[in-house]
C-alpha cells in the first residue's frame, strides 16, 4: 500500500463517524481506496448503528487487506462530535481527515487536501462540498440551502483535515450534540492563532430530504441543537420576525383570502430571496419545489427554536444553570 506523506512526514489517518449507513459507507471506503493517494490507515467508527454497517466495514477489511483499516464500535448510539473523537484517539497518524458517509469524494481528494499542510505548513485544511442532484427535487433542494459558490469562507468539517496536536489542543468536539457541535468545533479553530488553508479538494453531497416532512423534522433537530450550544441567537431574531408577521397578517387584512393571498406572495418572494441569491434557475416544478422546502425549513427551524428553548427553560428550573450549560 502506498502510504500518504504529509507535512514533516507525518502519516495520514481518514476518520470516519457511521451511523446506519450501510448503503453509502461501501462506496465510501472504495472510493478513498481508488484514490490518487491512500492514507496511512482508514478509521469507521460505527456509532451504534443498528443495521448491517459494522458488519459490511469488518467484511470488507478482509477483501481488501493491502488497506490498514481499523473498525471502532461506540458503546451504544453517539453522537457524530464523539464518533469523531474516538476515531481521533484511534489515529496513530500525525494529520487527521475527515469526511462523512454519504459524501463522494473525487478521486484526487486526498491528495487536494493534505497538499496545504506540505506547501502552506497548514495545521488545518477545509475542502470543498457540492451538491450532487440527479432529480429535480435535489436541484430545488440545493437552489434553498447550498451557498452561492463554492468560496473559502465556507468551511467544511466533513471535508477536512487537521494535525493531531492541534485536534488534541482545542480539545476535539463537543460530544454531547446531535448538530451544531461542527459550528462550535469551527469557532474554536478560529479563536486559535493557527495557520489555516482552503484547498480545492472536492466531495460530493448526496443526501438531502426527500419530502417536506423530513425536510421539517431535519431543520428542527438542527434548530433545537442550536440552542444548546448556544449558537441560535441570529436564527431566533430571523424566525421570531417570521412569526411576528404570520400573527399579524390575519389581524391587518381581516379576510381569509387575502390573508391567504399575502402567504403565498411571502412564501414566493422568501423563496426568490434565497434561489436568486444563489444565481439558480429552476423551470415551474422546481420553483414548486423550493416553496414548499423553503417553507417546511422555515418551520422546522421556529419550532426546533421553541422547542430548544422550552427544554432550556425546563432544564434551568429543574437542575440548575450548570446543567444548561453542558448543553444536551
Amino acid at each position: 500500500m502506498e502510504t500518504g506523506e504529509t507535512r514533516n512526514d507525518s502519516k495520514i489517518s481518514v476518520v470516519i463517524p457511521a451511523y446506519n449507513e450501510q448503503t453509502t459507507i461501501i462506496g465510501l471506503l472504495d472510493d478513498i481506496k481508488n484514490g490518487t493517494l491512500l492514507p496511512y490507515e482508514i478509521i469507521v467508527v460505527d456509532a451504534g448503528s443498528t443495521d448491517d454497517t459494522a458488519m459490511l466495514v469488518a467484511t470488507w477489511a478482509i477483501n481488501n487487506k493491502d488497506i490498514n483499516l481499523k473498525l471502532v464500535r461506540s458503546e451504544g448510539t453517539t453522537y457524530p462530535g464523539r464518533a469523531r473523537n474516538l476515531g481521533v484517539a484511534e489515529a496513530s497518524g500525525a494529520l487527521i481527515a475527515f469526511i462523512d458517509c454519504g459524501l463522494i469524494p473525487n478521486r484526487t481528494w486526498l491528495e487536494d487536501l493534505v497538499r496545504p499542510t506540505k506547501t502552506e505548513n497548514a495545521e488545518v485544511v477545509w475542502g470543498k462540498c457540492m451538491p450532487k442532484c440527479d432529480t429535480l427535487w435535489e436541484e430545488a433542494f440545493a437552489s434553498i440551502v447550498e451557498p452561492k459558490s463554492t468560496d473559502a469562507s465556507r468551511r467544511v468539517v466533513a471535508n477536512s483535515c487537521i494535525t493531531k496536536e492541534l485536534f488534541n489542543r482545542i480539545g476535539g468536539f463537543r460530544e454531547d450534540l446531535r448538530a451544531a457541535e461542527d459550528l462550535l468545533y469551527k469557532r474554536t479553530i478560529a479563536s486559535q492563532e493557527v495557520q489555516e488553508s482552503f484547498s480545492e479538494a472536492l466531495t460530493w453531497y448526496t443526501g438531502y430530504p426527500t419530502s417536506y416532512a423530513k425536510a421539517l423534522k431535519k431543520w428542527m433537530l438542527y434548530a433545537e441543537f442550536d440552542v444548546y450550544a448556544g449558537t441560535h441567537r441570529r436564527k431566533l431574531f430571523l424566525s421570531s420576525l417570521q412569526a411576528g408577521i404570520v400573527l399579524a397578517t390575519p389581524f391587518v387584512f381581516r379576510s381569509i383570502p387575502k390573508t391567504t393571498l399575502f402567504f403565498v406572495v411571502l412564501a414566493i418572494l422568501r423563496t426568490m430571496v434565497s434561489v436568486c441569491g444563489r444565481g439558480v434557475r429552476l423551470n415551474a416544478i422546481q420553483w414548486l419545489y423550493a416553496v414548499g422546502i423553503a417553507c417546511s425549513i422555515d418551520l422546522g427551524r421556529g419550532l426546533g427554536l421553541a422547542n430548544g428553548l422550552y427544554k432550556k427553560h425546563v432544564r434551568f428550573r429543574t437542575k440548575g444553570v450548570s446543567h444548561i450549560d453542558k448543553g444536551f
